[in-house]
């Protein structure tokens, strides 16, 4: 198969009914990733589309999934979710 082709049987099947902001969070939630990247982009992506308690939960479970963890990752992330909460009035 040309690349082409696979492009057109593979890429477009994915990206046309996403080819939307709601569509990319979907994307977001469902299609796996590296854990570590997209829970940056989830609570953003819900937040641009105005459903602000569907990234107040996101950031609730990463919250509950860090559990003890004590380590630079675990203390970027933590950071992160109170400047979210905080820019964005998201309390929890």
């Amino acid at each position: 198969m040309s690349m082409v082709a696979a492009v057109k049987k593979h890429g477009l099947a994915l990206k046309l009914p996403n080819a939307n902001l709601e569509g990319a969070c979907r994307l977001l939630d469902q299609v796996p990733g590296f854990s570590n990247q997209s829970i940056y982009r989830q609570p953003v992506a819900w937040m641009l589309v105005g459903d602000l308690d569907k990234a107040h939960e996101i950031l609730d479970k990463t919250e509950d999934d860090l559990g003890g963890r004590d380590d630079i990752a675990e203390g970027s992330l933590r950071s992160y979710i109170r400047t979210f909460r905080d820019c964005y009035a998201i309390t929890g």
